[in-house]
């Protein structure tokens, strides 16, 4: 994933930094920069391919030879720049594939597109479990609680407007108590002179118990010191960083498993190429023995067919066509006949002669006289027939046969064989060629595997001399002891920090400072810690409280005016700057569950319309996103199998279907909003099939201008569920601020705002 890109020198822009993530929106008014940033990730990701054609000359023309940018993270990699541009952008208004001239595109689908891609039907099933109502869902779940925190808090909203007309009530009894609070004071000024003498003798025993005090304060902090250095001394070693070493074990734990895999893929693959080797000595030592006895056979099969033609009587030997002759001669005879007949009776003469000459010479001509004869003559000529092929080298048992048919049969069987052992070692080297380079591939690979081993085990190294420990259980002590000075530090953090705070001191080093200079001041004042000084505190303390008693009455009274005056005061007070404060709270509170049950029902919606249109796209396009390999036109009579299909060529004009109202439009005649969000999830499915397993990178320029909010919304569900499955990263350009109001809902979203 691209996590940034810096347009050093590139159109507009210097020295200008964008971070990226899996879903970013690029957000900007009209000639902001969007384009240019468009065109720098576009280049960024054909770095590697060829740089002819009229894309990089647009490039060149537009920015110039000397732009620069760079990137940080791992770029998708793209060897067509024109295939990039086709399948993986969108640019505004351009949501349809252009098939018209039969882009790259149509190669790329060709190629892998319909053995590739993910489920439609698993999509809708992913989205109708979004867009369900069932109380048993997360999300339905989650709309439900926020219903009730919005119920619950519109009652707290109602109690906060009866607690301000309370308010109001207890202001005037607030007044009330004030005057007879300060007549009540009077009456208390005169117990505060007797009672200032036993309070000074009470400060000086509480001064000897502060002094203990303390010390004890000053040892604790001593100690805290002591602690703190010990356990940032062992800080490099903490128990959750053997996390990365472990990590580090695991990397070389796989590299050495995938090694072994390819290390048996290897042995394998020079086990088929041995057996190839067999295989080739062995049709190379069948084809020449074929090769002889298709020799054998050519030669002997004109003898075969001679001995059939003997067959045929006293004169066999001439050709068919002499026998034809012979019956065309008696009816040329008859025909002639019939002509001078009318002139003379010798014409009768010849229409009976010419056909009894014909059939007389045939019967002696060319039926066998004997057929015993005829029999063991051809017996005898196959005999010779055998030892003219024995005497060529070869087995007298391969061409034996009854008849002269069967030999000639047999022969030319032989005469074939040559071209079926020439077949095979034709494929047998392809398959030894095939063999050898899956060799050469596993090799590298298991050369690559064992650098990324090594360097792995540095890294493990290198880790272990960064925190000081010669192994992994050095580390695991150090970190344990780390651990229990670390538990015994926060048990004696509560006192710290609160000696902290109450000396408003930052660490513990100045609060030991302080405190042993507090107790030489102490003792300068003549202060001196002993054990009774809580004992004349008590004694003293018993004193002023005698001298109380007379006043009790009295102070009773008072405490009882100033309790109900401080009760009502911070009642009435922090109700008073509390009410309307938590009232514009609990309003705002209001105004966000609304919101947010709204996002959730408009997500809900969207789900539901992205569920709908992958339920259509199953229904009438699941064929084109199985099958294309080779046979276009059965591909899209599949896509739209409810339809009736009319396919003239493979382009958005040739493609025709019936509407609801049965008549046969094509596709582009469709509602643009329909067929954009069908050819936006036909172009998801033709990238990421082109794609494979390869990371991916989307570029949507503005790509929703003709959808309405709810189609827009299943788009975005369908981005959404995109990158979630796919980890591919989408960069959005766009001006819309709904549309990024939209995406933002995406915790996952970053946004770039450009100026």
């Amino acid at each position: 994933m691209i996590e940034s890109i810096e347009l050093t020198a590139y159109g507009k822009f210097r020295e200008r930094r964008f971070s990226l993530g899996p879903l970013t929106v690029v957000y900007g008014p009209n000639e902001s920069g969007k384009t240019t940033v468009f065109d720098a990730l576009f280049e960024a990701a054909c770095a590697s391919a060829s740089r002819r054609g009229q894309v990089w000359t647009r490039l060149s023309d537009r920015y110039g030879e000397d732009r620069l940018f760079k990137t940080e993270g791992g770029v998708p990699v793209f060897e067509n720049a024109v295939e990039f541009l086709e399948l993986f952008s969108i640019r505004a208004g351009q949501v349809s594939i252009d098939a018209e001239n039969g882009g790259s595109w149509t190669e790329a689908a060709k190629k892998s597109l319909y053995s590739h891609g993910f489920s439609p039907a698993e999509i809708a099933a992913k989205l109708e479990k979004r867009a369900s109502t069932s109380n048993s869902t997360k999300h339905q779940k989650n709309l439900n609680r926020l219903n009730f925190e919005l119920a619950a808090l519109r009652v707290k909203i109602a109690d906060l407007h009866a607690r301000e007309a309370s308010v109001l009530r207890s202001k005037e009894r607030l007044l009330e108590l004030e005057a007879e609070i300060a007549g009540l004071e009077e009456k208390r000024a005169g117990f505060d002179a007797e009672l200032s003498g036993a309070r000074d003798i009470l400060e000086k025993h509480k001064l000897d118990r502060a002094a203990a005090e303390v010390m004890h304060d000053r040892d604790f902090a001593a100690e805290a010191v002591r602690n703190e250095s010990k356990l940032k001394e062992l800080s490099a070693c903490k128990a959750e960083g053997i996390r990365d070493y472990d990590v580090l074990l695991e990397k070389i734990a796989g590299t050495e498993r995938v090694l072994a895999e390819t290390g048996g893929a290897l042995t394998a693959a020079g086990e088929t190429l041995e057996r190839l080797g067999s295989e080739r000595a062995y049709y190379e030592e069948g084809l020449n023995t074929a090769r002889s006895e298709a020799a054998a056979a050519v030669e002997l099969l004109p003898e075969a067919a001679r001995i059939i033609s003997r067959r045929n009587g006293l004169l066999g030997e001439l050709p068919v066509k002499t026998r034809y002759g012979l019956w065309a001669a008696g009816a040329a005879l008859a025909v002639l006949g019939l002509v001078i007949a009318r002139h003379t009776a010798l014409g009768y003469l010849l229409i009976l002669a010419g056909p009894a000459a014909a059939f007389w010479l045939d019967r002696l001509l060319f039926r066998p006289k004997d057929p015993a004869a005829a029999q063991a003559r051809e017996k005898a000529e196959l005999g010779i027939l055998f030892g003219r092929w024995t005497g060529l080298g070869h087995g007298k048992e391969k061409i034996e046969r009854g008849t002269a048919e069967e030999v000639q049969e047999i022969l030319l069987y032989y005469k074939a064989i040559p071209a079926s052992f020439e077949a095979a070692l034709v494929n047998n080297n392809n398959d030894t060629l095939a063999a050898q380079e899956a060799i050469g591939q596993l090799q590298s690979k298991t050369q690559a595997l064992a650098g990324e081993k090594e360097s792995a085990a540095g890294a493990a190294a290198a880790w272990l001399a960064a925190a000081g420990c010669a192994d992994r259980d050095e580390y695991l002590a150090r970190a344990g002891r780390y651990e229990a000075l670390e538990q015994a530090i926060n048990e004696d953090s509560g006192r710290l920090k609160e000696l902290l705070e109450l000396e408003k001191n930052s660490c513990a080093a100045s609060l030991l400072t302080l405190l042993d200079s507090r107790v030489k001041e102490l003792e300068g004042r003549g202060a001196r810690p002993r054990p009774d000084a809580d004992r004349d505190i008590t004694a003293q303390e018993g004193r002023i409280r005698e001298l109380g008693d007379s006043a009790r009455a009295l102070e009773d009274g008072i405490n009882s005016k100033k309790l109900e005056r401080e009760n009502l005061t911070a009642s009435f007070g922090s109700t008073l700057e509390r009410v309307p404060e938590e009232l514009n709270e609990l309003r705002v509170t209001e105004c966000e569950l609304e919101r947010e049950i709204a996002a959730s029902e408009l997500l809900r919606a969207g789900a539901e319309w992205a569920a709908r249109l992958y339920r259509e796209i199953e229904t009438d396009s699941a064929g084109k996103f199985a099958l294309l390999a080779g046979n276009v036109k059965k591909l899209l009579e599949r896509v739209l199998p409810l339809s009736d299909p009319e396919i003239t060529a493979l382009d958005l004009g040739g493609i025709s279907l019936r509407d609801f109202g049965g008549d046969l439009r094509r596709l582009e005649q469709l509602s643009s909003g329909t067929r954009d969000c069908f050819m936006l999830a036909a172009r998801l499915v033709l990238a990421r099939s082109a794609r494979g397993e390869e990371p991916g990178l989307l570029l949507l320029d503005d790509p929703f201008a003709s959808l309405d909010a709810q189609r827009r919304a299943a788009v975005l569900t369908m981005l959404g569920d995109f990158q979630e499955e796919t980890g591919w990263q989408i960069i959005l350009f766009t001006k819309d601020a709904s549309l990024r109001s939209a995406l933002e809902q995406n915790p996952r979203t970053v946004v770039c705002l450009l100026d």
